[in-house]
């Protein structure tokens, strides 16, 4: 392949190499000794093609290693053999000793620069090859070439991580999923518990509960099967619980800011954890009872036992986070702005805890989903009215419809608007309902409630064409020429909650 011509120019000083680059219209690379550089040029790697190469091979002063109050500094004439031998990098930087001394044979190091070898680009046959035809790591693709397969000639960066591991990338938490299984590989299982808790304060609820979307992006996909994050997190997290005064220390204490949390729910209880690690006081308002919010109220025990819930709240309050329970912000003059005098700050984590409800006549003597499961948890509820029909196709559905079957309703049915494999329903959870005898009907919506002197006796349903329209906005379409009437002595909304 023919190298497109560019301008090469010698600096004679680092300003003036900078100059050149500024002033280069089309960009420039630069070049401290070394074909690395040259042979990229050569392979078109890169979409955008520099205009000119700026050589720093004739600039004095530029070999040299020296440690300041900034950090370590190298000059990019030195050579590789010179950085690997550095007693001081050695002691304080082994990795990137290491990486010198590995990244080319002996005669090559001693003439190698960091300018011109280490710090231009790869030599990994995956990342040269052209028009991006491997997902490249270094590239913006989801793994390393050089990892998977045989490539023995690459220079350190050729397969560091430079970018978010997909695993991570898929997690709502950014959890640094393969640090910490390294350090279980290790079996240094504090370690991995301490990684852990840097992202997510409560791992033992999230190992249970979590949709796990961590999974869906693990590399191991393509191989053979994902790696089962969520059980080892469950694993870790339980082992947090046990070692909870070592793990969960609170900060060193950092002036007399007091912060109060109104809402000891996941959002919360997380802030909390992390004020707390900072060094201040913090005191948790919640209205009910118990702390944890829908991880005790919504979540039903079969999902997360409500043991683990209360052993995380015990870990809470041995760090010194303070709960006030039982206490309703805005009942009888305990108002925010009370709070605001009394703190230094108030950070507020209601939560979405109204049931969002039908625009359809006679929806008042529809059941709300949360009121259903709360109630539950509360211990209030008694066992449901012989046929039930639940309204809804995520995981409070699933778990209205199982709650109410091993309550003792006769029959359970769940309608929703999604198709079966649109549902946003946990598969698995979705799976274990049908498994139990919960009746499935995908893709009907509500139509109208049928009832006889105010008492519900079914409703009736219609097809529904489409969930979204073409721009992706809820708005269903239905055929009205295709119903149904589910007969049931109990509707069940749970179609979504609200703040």
């Amino acid at each position: 392949m023919a190298m497109k011509s560019f301008k090469h120019l010698a600096a004679t000083s680092v300003e003036q190499a900078a100059a050149i680059a500024s002033q280069t219209a089309g960009g420039a690379a630069f070049i401290a000794g070394g074909t690395d550089l040259l042979g990229v040029l050569k392979d078109h790697i890169h979409a955008r093609y520099p205009e000119a190469v700026v050589d720093l091979k004739g600039i004095a002063g530029l070999h040299y290693i020296k440690e300041d109050k900034r950090g370590l500094r190298i000059g990019a004439l030195t050579t590789l053999s010179e950085i690997a031998a550095h007693q001081g990098i050695k002691d304080k930087y082994g990795v990137l000793a290491e990486a010198a001394r590995t990244v080319a044979s002996p005669q090559i190091r001693n003439m190698a620069t960091i300018g011109g070898n280490l710090c231009q680009e790869p030599r990994c046959w995956y990342y040269r090859t052209p028009e991006d035809r491997f997902h490249c790591l270094r590239k913006g693709g989801y793994q390393c070439g050089a990892v998977w397969g045989d490539n023995r000639y690459h220079s350190l960066f050729g397969a560091a991580r430079v970018s978010v591991p997909s695993c991570s990338a898929t997690c709502p938490g950014q959890v640094a999923i393969p640090s910490y299984l390294a350090e279980i590989r290790k079996g240094d299982l504090a370690q991995a518990a301490k990684i852990l808790l840097e992202s997510n304060p409560m791992p033992a609820m999230t190992g249970r509960v979590c949709p796990h979307l961590c999974e869906s992006g693990c590399n191991r996909r393509g191989y053979d099967e994902p790696v089962s994050i969520r059980a080892i997190e469950r694993s870790v997290g339980d082992y947090v619980l046990e070692q909870a005064p070592k793990l969960m220390r609170p900060g060193r204490k950092r002036g007399m800011a007091r912060v109060a949390v109104v809402g000891a729910g996941p959002a919360g209880l997380s802030a909390a954890y992390y004020l707390r690690k900072a060094g201040r006081e913090v005191t948790v308002f919640d209205q009910m009872p118990e702390a944890g919010g829908m991880l005790n109220y919504s979540i039903p025990a079969y999902r997360l036992p409500k043991e683990i819930v209360r052993k995380q709240m015990r870990a809470f309050e041995s760090m010194g986070i303070q709960f006030k329970l039982g206490t309703k912000v805005g009942a009888k003059g305990f108002t925010l702005r009370g709070l605001r005098r009394r703190f230094a700050a108030v950070f507020i984590a209601t939560g979405a805890w109204r049931q969002k409800t039908l625009v359809i006549d006679k929806s008042e003597l529809l059941t709300s989903g949360m009121e259903f499961l709360i109630s539950i948890a509360l211990g209030r509820r008694e066992s449901p009215k012989g046929r039930v029909l639940v309204i809804g196709g995520g995981n409070v559905a699933v778990d209205v419809a199982v709650s109410a079957l091993r309550l003792g309703a006769k029959q359970v049915t769940l309608a929703c608007l999604e198709a079966r494999d649109a549902m946003p329903a946990f598969p698995e959870e979705l799976a274990e309902a049908l498994a139990e005898g919960v009746k499935l009907m995908p893709s009907w919506g509500p139509h109208r409630v049928i009832e006889a002197s105010g008492t519900v006796t079914g409703m009736e349903l219609v097809r529904c064409l489409s969930v979204f329209d073409e721009e992706g906005r809820f708005r269903p379409s239905f055929d009205p020429s295709e119903r149904r009437t589910v007969e049931a002595d109990e509707i069940i909304l749970a179609i979504g909650q609200t703040a």
